[in-house]
């Protein structure tokens, strides 16, 4: 039984109050930013999670260092509006410096890396840029291994997403040996 007008209610109740208490300029309104925000771009209310997670994104820029988990969080957040929404270029450039961020707060051998690299290829599988998705996509498989363990979730789920992208690159070159051979009979 999908709940979804009892959780906006309470969500829009705590942000309410947590506004009330803290103000408008306080971090500690972010989870409850988010969380609406979430459920706004789960029910496709996409006009009303924008802005949302643009605030979230604001305070924590202001309040934290920009280059933040917490914040480069926050630019996935927002990059996965963008992706649902088709604003490709947008997506993009949160992605990338959510991507910088954890690179340069947590290490480039972090899960959390990998997951940001991940995110990046995804979002260049979905555009077609196959030769920039790749090595993306190895290299978090590879964090992920070295990292996590070759069993692990996390692990498989690196792997099916490299997997996915072997599968389109060779459809789509057979497809083009079926038409170059095609074209080829015909102009015989």
């Amino acid at each position: 039984m999908e709940r979804y007008e009892d959780a906006e209610c309470l969500y829009l109740r705590s942000l309410k109050i947590h506004e009330q208490q803290l103000g408008n300029d306080c971090i500690d309104l972010v989870p409850s930013l988010n969380k609406l925000a979430d459920l706004y771009r789960l029910l496709q209310r996409y006009e009303e999670a924008e802005p949302l997670y643009t605030t979230a994104l604001t305070l924590c820029e202001r309040h934290l260092t920009p280059d933040c988990p917490y914040t480069a969080r926050c630019r996935d957040n927002l990059a996965n509006l963008y992706y649902d929404t088709s604003r490709f270029t947008d997506a993009e450039l949160q992605l990338v410096n959510a991507l910088r961020s954890y690179e340069r707060q947590l290490g480039e051998e972090h899960p959390q890396t990998a997951q940001g690299l991940n995110n990046l290829a995804s979002l260049y599988y979905r555009t077609e840029d196959y030769e920039r998705a790749e090595p993306l996509y190895i290299k978090a498989l590879k964090i992920y291994e070295r990292q996590m363990g070759p069993e692990h979730h996390y692990t498989a789920q690196g792997a099916n997403n490299l997997a996915v992208l072997y599968y389109k690159i060779g459809a789509m070159r057979r497809q083009n040996t079926v038409c170059t051979g095609a074209s080829d009979q015909t102009a015989a």
